[in-house]
């Protein structure tokens, strides 16, 4: 239970009319507030135990709601957003790109999910890569919807999703996947899993002592295999096969 009381000057021994009028209205704005607010705390307390076991997973995982806003975000999602390298949250704890337009793009698909979550909208999954201030591969971030189906909290959860992955410094994802799926060669998978360790070309090259031909060749044959175009792709395919749990 919580109780809310007003305080008028001494110099009225009765409050006027008009404080009584002002009372009546800050009184309804101040009680849907903390309704919000009740509703907001019974949410963070379910997903931030979520968020615990989440911790364990080597990629930002955040879950926003329909105003963008976000609700909670696990320890990787925090040290993206304290790097300040393309992706930060801003005073009101929204996700912010250093390109406007990306922002207005990550504010619009967050609320697009949300209100597919709702079920008002029919978007599935939003892809978009936001570029970094330094010159390295940009951020992949994956919006999707989500939903408290349970019913366990008021109504009912509608939300989204963000995933963030720093193709850069890449979680550590096991093979056997890749190698499962798309039949790499054992040479293909070498290669595969040292570009996964964010390892360039010349470096697999002197790693492996083989000739740079040859891995273009090999790294070719990877992206072919996987349908992918480039490097930073094929971390992204990797962690959506097999979640990267440290």
């Amino acid at each position: 239970m919580a109780v809310l009381t007003f305080q008028f000057a001494l110099e009225n021994e009765t409050p006027l009319v008009l404080e009584r009028k002002d009372t009546q209205i800050l009184s309804q704005h101040l009680g849907k507030a903390y309704e919000i607010n009740r509703f907001c705390n019974h949410l963070r307390q379910k997903y931030q135990a979520v968020l615990g076991v989440l911790d364990h997973i080597n990629v930002g995982l955040c879950v926003a709601m329909e105003s963008g806003e976000l609700l909670t975000y696990n320890a990787k999602a925090r040290q993206i957003f304290d790097d300040q390298n393309g992706l930060k949250l801003n005073r009101y704890g929204h996700i912010e790109a250093t390109d406007q337009q990306k922002t207005i793009q990550l504010k619009n698909t967050v609320n697009a999910c949300c209100k597919t979550a709702s079920g008002k909208n029919m978007a599935l999954e939003y892809s978009l890569q936001i570029n970094k201030r330094t010159d390295m591969e940009p951020y992949f971030v994956e919006i999707s919807p989500l939903r408290d189906g349970a019913g366990e909290i008021a109504d009912g959860f509608f939300g989204a999703m963000v995933l963030i992955i720093d193709p850069n410094k890449p979680p550590l994802i096991p093979l056997e996947p890749l190698k499962t799926l798309f039949k790499l060669t054992g040479a293909e998978l070498n290669v595969a899993g040292l570009l996964l360790k964010g390892n360039t070309l010349i470096d697999v090259s002197e790693i492996r002592g083989v000739a740079i031909v040859t891995v273009k060749t090999q790294a070719k044959a990877v992206y072919a295999k996987t349908g992918v175009l480039n490097r930073a792709q094929l971390v992204r395919k990797n962690v959506a096969i097999a979640p990267p749990v440290v």
